[in-house]
Order: structure tokens, then sequence, then C-alpha cells
């Protein structure tokens, strides 16, 4: 299967090895991966094109989640659908896009100024984009690093109305344990790649860049 790969300004020249990995092992098994350093991306999903010229669909999305060179690795030789099963994507979530019709890229931006997304640069983070929140996420912050999802939304008050803000507006799902790994709703206690905090930007900001475009099927 032939993948679509886009690159712009030097993007050839510093994914180009990773991209063709990639592409030629897609679907087909576990693979050796290129040993690279040094560029992050992460999945992004649309209907349309526009839908991809930024670090996220959401025009309203302040922070998103992005994996490193050796996050990105691990989805070498993997089908659509189990690259997005990797990445922490629900069966339903799944089968709910392809009914949809949506389209998923593989994004590949250099390394840039990347936090790793533990509870303390989430928070940290936060405050600083979403001001008029800042001193409410700072007086959880102490006991809402402690509780799982569940646990903030029960305990109720600032707690509770903090962790839906962060689920609603950065996608900060149950699955997040603030350690810095991606966690998988099959095995929610294990870890599986590090993780990294950004704040969305298009990807012109980039200079250079490179999309995979990928199929996904539940066939």
């Amino acid at each position: 299967m032939r993948l679509d790969i886009t690159f712009t300004g030097d993007g050839e020249a510093l994914f180009g090895g990773f991209a063709r990995v990639f592409a030629q092992a897609f679907g087909r098994g576990p693979h050796p991966a290129p040993v690279v350093d040094g560029f992050a991306g992460r999945v992004l999903r649309g209907t349309s094109d526009d839908a991809f010229a930024s670090l996220s669909d959401d025009p309203c999305r302040q922070i998103v989640f992005l994996l490193d060179s050796e996050g990105l690795s691990g989805l070498i030789g993997l089908s659509g659908a189990n690259i997005l099963r990797h990445i922490g994507y629900g069966e339903d979530a799944i089968a709910d896009l392809v009914e949809r019709g949506t389209r998923f890229k593989l994004v590949l931006i250099p390394s840039a100024a990347l936090k790793l997304a533990t509870w303390e640069n989430l928070l940290a983070l936060a405050a600083e984009v979403y001001p008029d929140w800042r001193a409410r996420i700072e007086r959880v912050a102490p006991r809402l690093c402690d509780l799982s999802y569940d646990e903030a939304l029960a305990a109720g008050g600032e707690i509770a109305a903090v962790r839906r803000f962060l689920h609603d507006e950065m996608n900060v799902n149950a699955l997040f344990a603030g350690d810095g790994y991606t966690r998988r709703p099959d095995d929610p206690d294990r870890p599986v790649c590090a993780e990294y905090l950004v704040r969305n930007q298009p990807l012109e900001a980039f200079g250079s860049t490179c999309l995979i475009e990928f199929p996904v099927s539940l066939t």
C-alpha cells in the first residue's frame, strides 16, 4: 500500500528516512525502526484539508500532546486502526471516526520547546495559556495530582471543575496519569511511551514538516 507523504521546508532532509520506513512497513507488523532523533509528532484527524493546517483540527484547542521520535518509532509496522489503539483511542471512538469518513495523518515536526506531560508541567502551562483559570488551577494543583479522573469528579467543587476543564479544553482524559507516559484503554496502569506538551499552532510555524496520510479500517 502506497501512503501519501508531503514535505515542507527541509522536511525531506529531516524526516525523509523515517517517513519512508513508516510508509513501507505500514500494516506489515513489527519492523526495525530507524535510529533517529530531534523531531516529534502526533496523529491529526479531520474530514477536510483545512483540518490538517495546525496541530489540532479544533481551532479552540490551545495545548496538544505529542510523541517524541522514540515514541513515534513504536508506530512503525502497525495498521491504521492499531496506530490509533496504540496512542489511546478506544474501539467505539475508532468506529465512530471511521463511520464519519475521518482522514488521518501523522505529522512530524522539529523538536521544539517540548515539555514532558507531567501534572506539574501540564498545570503550569494551562495556567499560563488560560489566565482566567490560573487561580483555580493553583489552588487545586497539590490535591488534583493525587486523584484519578473519577476521584477528582467525585470530590466536587473546584477540583471537579478544574478536572472537567482540562478534559474539555485539552482532552486530558481519564487515561492521563501525569507521569509523562501514555496509557491504553485496555491496560490503563501500564506506561506505553513518553508524551509531551506544546501549544497548538499552525504547521507553517515550524518551517519544516512532514505529513503522512494513512488509512484506518476496522476490517
